[in-house]
């Protein structure tokens, strides 16, 4: 934020220290959500019930943005952006709160051989079917149950096995895409105020509080169409496939750039044309989280056993926050040098290369539990 550059040094750098700290909590988070989520989903409710996991990121963005519009309008003051991290810390605690409550997942509990904590925790779920359930937990004793193409052994398997014969291809289908998805996401989503703001939206505005409430409202505007997009993924996820989603969203992210383009270039500029930037954003936020925000989440959670699951989940999530990384310090260095057209170009390109990778390392992705995932031919 702005603001932060009038603080002095000791606070900016406990102020960097909190935002990695943070950082690094957050991306921990991801493999842990996402295997958590797939190993307790019933196979019917799997794939919308991940799809509504990552879609929670654009109700929190939503919500950012309406809590942002509330301060400024109690507190119109270069501080402001103290008590905007205070309301963050006490949404973080409320969550942490809620997951102490959380069982441990079945599958991984069976493959440590704790059956009978699995069947416990299973019956939170099937109550109805409790008896039945701990018949097979008395025969199952302590036996270590696997559904993987790796050993089955004691041993928990090596980082290296990302990348056998076995997994390669799904390793290189989960991580690749998604670093360059994030990349786009993370490049225009950090940047869209900026990008708003290049385009002249807010510049008649007066103050800063002024022209921070009109970025802030087109900001807004522009994230419900995330929330939307994510929503249409609930439903066409399962209905035609992680795949075919993923290949038709970077398709779509690639026309939103080439829309906004397109305004950018016209006679009398993107502000001439703030009706084609709109659909610009919103045509990128839509096919980006109904296409492949949603099935990057939920492509390593599904590919990968439970020994490797959060292993493949966190690699993947690991290369793609490198891709966001890549994309928040590039976009400015782009404007910088070539203008805001050099960096829609940038984000084409970048889309058009999600979707040519989605297709070299596609994988057949129909409907089916986990254990079956494990049991098709992977080379």
């Amino acid at each position: 934020m702005p603001t932060i550059a009038r603080i002095g040094a000791h606070d900016q750098q406990n102020t960097h220290l909190a935002q990695t700290l943070v950082g690094v909590a957050i991306g921990m988070d991801f493999p842990v959500s996402s295997s958590y989520v797939a190993e307790t989903m019933p196979q019917r409710a799997r794939g919308r019930m991940m799809v509504a996991t990552i879609a929670s990121q654009s109700v929190g963005m939503i919500l950012a943005a309406f809590v942002v519009l509330s301060l400024l309008h109690l507190h119109a003051a270069a501080d402001v952006w103290r008590l905007f991290f205070v309301a963050e810390a006490v949404l973080a605690a409320f969550f942490l709160i809620a997951r102490l409550h959380l069982d441990e997942s079945p599958r991984w509990l069976m493959s440590q051989g704790r059956n009978r904590e699995a069947v416990h925790a299973i019956m939170r779920i099937l109550p109805e079917d409790r008896q039945i359930l701990e018949t097979m937990a008395t025969r199952l004793a302590d036996t270590r149950l696997h559904a993987a193409r790796i050993p089955r052994d004691d041993q928990r398997p090596p980082f290296s096995a990302l990348f056998a014969k076995a997994y390669r291809r799904r390793t290189l289908l989960s991580a690749v895409p998604w670093f360059l998805m994030d990349m786009a996401t993370y490049g225009v989503g950090m940047f869209t105020a900026v990008l708003l703001a290049a385009m002249h939206l807010g510049s008649g505005s007066g103050d800063l509080a002024a022209r921070t409430r009109a970025l802030t409202l087109g900001s807004g505007f522009i994230d419900l169409f995330l929330l939307l997009g994510f929503l249409l993924g609930i439903w066409a996820v399962v209905r035609f496939g992680r795949i075919r989603m993923q290949l038709l969203g970077f398709g779509g992210m690639a026309l939103g750039m080439s829309v906004l383009l397109l305004a950018s270039i016209l006679p009398g500029g993107p502000g001439a044309h703030m009706v084609l930037v709109f659909i610009g954003f919103i045509v990128f936020n839509l096919c980006m989280n109904m296409g492949p925000n949603s099935t990057t989440y939920v492509l390593p959670a599904e590919l990968f056993p439970t020994q490797l699951r959060g292993t493949g989940s966190g690699f993947a999530a690991a290369v793609a926050k490198g891709g966001a990384t890549l994309g928040v310090f590039l976009l400015p260095i782009v404007q910088a040098q070539v203008g805001v057209s050099g960096v829609l170009v940038l984000m084409i390109a970048v889309s058009v290369l999600g979707l040519s990778t989605t297709w070299i390392f596609r994988v057949e992705d129909g409907e089916k539990s986990l254990e079956a995932h494990q049991a098709q031919d992977l080379a």
